[in-house]
């Protein structure tokens, strides 16, 4: 992005998809964070100059980190049961601006799976 945030010109940004092992607080902020590439908006782990340049330049102050699948085990069936979430608007203007909409099709409705027996209305 032509916006110099830092001691940069232009800053680069990357969407990934991580698919995190358990569930461990912070795990993919903290591994993101090792690696030296944090993730967005992140107040704790995160880099404060990167998370300013995003509220000013793209007007989004906020964590970016989706849970796009969720996938567990019904409590009382057993049964699997897969929950996905689109983009929520915040995540889609920013995607808008860096030229990354429409690149997800997968993710551009809501699904939830309901066990057998389970009350859909």
């Amino acid at each position: 992005m032509p916006v110099a945030i830092g001691r940069y010109d232009s800053a680069r940004y990357s969407l990934m998809e991580l698919k995190p092992e358990n569930g461990r607080k912070h795990q993919l902020r903290r591994h993101m964070v090792h690696l030296r590439h944090p993730i967005i908006g992140d107040s704790k782990h995160g880099d404060l100059r990167q998370n300013r340049g995003m509220a000013q330049h793209f007007g989004c102050p906020r964590l970016m980190l989706h849970a796009s699948h969720l996938q567990l085990n019904h409590p009382v069936t057993g049964e699997p049961l897969l929950i996905s979430a689109r983009w929520d608007e915040p995540w889609q203007g920013v995607m808008s601006q860096f030229g990354w909409a429409g690149g997800f099709p997968e993710l551009a409705g809501v699904e939830f799976s309901a066990a057998n027996g389970q009350d859909n209305g």
